[in-house]
C-alpha cells in the first residue's frame, strides 16, 4: 500500500526487492520485472520505472491499469 507523498520510499523498496529476487534467482535472470501499486502511479515515477529501470508497472483502478512495458511483458500489448 502506498500512502500519499511516500512514492519515493515505496518505489525504492520495491525496485530493490525486484532486483534482489532476480539476483538470488527467486525468478529467472531474464524475467521481466513488474511494480504493482495500490494507487495510480504519478507520471514521473512511471517514467523512472519504465525508462531508467526498464520495469513495467500496474496499479489498481476499478480493475488494473498497466503500463505499456507491463502489457508487452505480459504478452498483452505490442512487442
Amino acid at each position: 500500500m502506498i500512502r500519499a507523498a511516500r512514492w519515493a520510499q515505496a518505489i525504492r523498496e520495491a525496485v530493490g526487492q525486484l532486483y534482489e529476487y532476480r539476483y538470488f534467482q527467486v525468478v529467472a535472470p531474464e524475467s521481466s520485472l513488474l511494480f504493482l501499486a495500490s494507487a495510480e502511479i504519478p507520471r514521473m515515477w512511471l517514467d523512472y520505472l519504465d525508462k531508467d529501470r526498464k520495469i513495467g508497472a500496474a496499479w489498481r483502478t476499478t480493475g488494473f491499469q498497466l503500463s505499456d512495458r507491463a502489457l508487452t511483458s505480459l504478452g498483452l500489448g505490442d512487442s
